[in-house]
């Protein structure tokens, strides 16, 4: 029997942000492949939350984004799916409203909720 198991590890914290080991990829059609790292919130008890992921951009901060900002229609459509299938529809929303990395890039960074390096906050931005 295969059993996933999730990797809830914390790796990092950005203010009331936990960033989990635990992640899934989004590959874009221009070849980028950017990972989204699942987040915990202090606001929603540290449970993992639904909405938010963590990113490493190049320039070596983590960035905390909203999905919804990103694509809109999976504010409705996350919690209707399985955990297991979340993954996939984040990439299969994500890939064709970006089509080149520096256009999901650009996204996070004009929508990011908080935005460091693990070991130390440098900005987290109101709701």
């Amino acid at each position: 029997m295969n059993i996933l198991l999730a990797d809830v590890r914390i790796i990092g914290t950005l203010g009331q942000y936990a960033i989990e080991a635990g992640k899934h990829e989004v590959d874009l059609r221009d070849g980028s492949i950017h990972t989204l790292h699942f987040v915990r919130d202090a606001a929603e008890g540290r449970a993992r939350s639904l909405h938010l992921r963590a990113v490493r951009l190049p320039d070596e901060h983590w960035y905390v984004v909203d999905l919804r900002d990103l694509a809109s229609t999976l504010g409705a459509e996350l919690g209707m799916y399985l955990d297991r299938d979340q993954p996939g529809l984040i990439k299969y929303t994500l890939r064709p409203l970006y089509v080149r990395a520096a256009e999901l890039i650009a996204k996070v960074l004009l929508n990011w909720k908080a935005c460091g390096s693990v070991d130390q906050m440098l900005e987290v931005r109101a709701a």
